[in-house]
Order: structure tokens, then sequence, then C-alpha cells
């Protein structure tokens, strides 16, 4: 099985701070990560789909892709142990979560802002980034 992959926008401070969370608790380092305007996205997800896709995280795990609320929740199934236990918010209708995730999303840059650069990961984290 490959690693699951998670998709990003790399200029999201949001995005960023929650991917640096992601590294610290993905203790056996099962997560890739990769900005979604990278070559690695280009070309792992279909060039019918690009164009269709919410603006949204991106997990692509055992070729299914997730976006939005179960994108995250995906994430802590493949984490597993304590991090299982938010798939309780899977008993809430999918488009609640995603209500909830949209409002940040769409407010994302306003609150928290925009990096002027490129999240560079540090030496240690280099491995888990795909080009």
């Amino acid at each position: 099985m490959k690693n699951p992959i998670l998709f990003y926008d790399d200029i999201c401070k949001t995005c960023i701070f929650s991917i640096r969370f992601l590294i610290r608790i993905d203790k056996k380092q099962k997560l890739r990560f990769s900005p979604i305007n990278s070559s690695t996205f280009r070309q792992t997800v279909n060039i019918n789909q690009q164009d269709i896709l919410p603006d949204s995280v991106i997990l692509i795990n055992n070729g299914i892709i997730f976006t939005k609320s179960e994108a995250v929740l995906e994430i802590f199934s493949i984490l597993g142990g304590f991090w299982k236990l938010c798939l309780i918010f899977r008993l809430l209708p999918r488009c609640f979560r995603d209500k909830g995730y949209d409002l940040v999303a769409k407010n994302r840059y306003r609150l928290f802002g925009k990096r002027e650069s490129c999240f560079i990961p540090n030496q240690n984290e280099k491995q888990l980034f795909l080009p």
C-alpha cells in the first residue's frame, strides 16, 4: 500500500499549521504531503477531476479521493489510536460537517493570513513531502 497523500494550499497559514500538527502526531509517518499546485497532484489526480474538486484539502488513500470534512476524518482514521475517537463526527450528516469546513476554508486567509513564500519542510520532514 502506498502512503496516503494529503494535498494542501502551501501559502495558507492554517494549512501549514495543520500539516505541522499532523507531522507531530503521525508517529508512524503514514501520511505524505504535497502542495495542491504540485507536479505530484497533476500526476496523481485525473485531469478531468482536477477542475471539479472543491477548494479543500484533498486526501488520496488507496485510490479514493476525500475532500473537506471527509478528508479530515479519513486522516484521523489513518492515524488510528486515540484519534479514531474523532470519527464520532461521522454521525453528523456530511452536509453539516462540510458547512463548518467551508466556513473556515472561505475565511482562512482573512482570519489567519497567507504566507509570502511557499512552506519549506525542515531536514527531518523532507522525506514526508512529495514534489
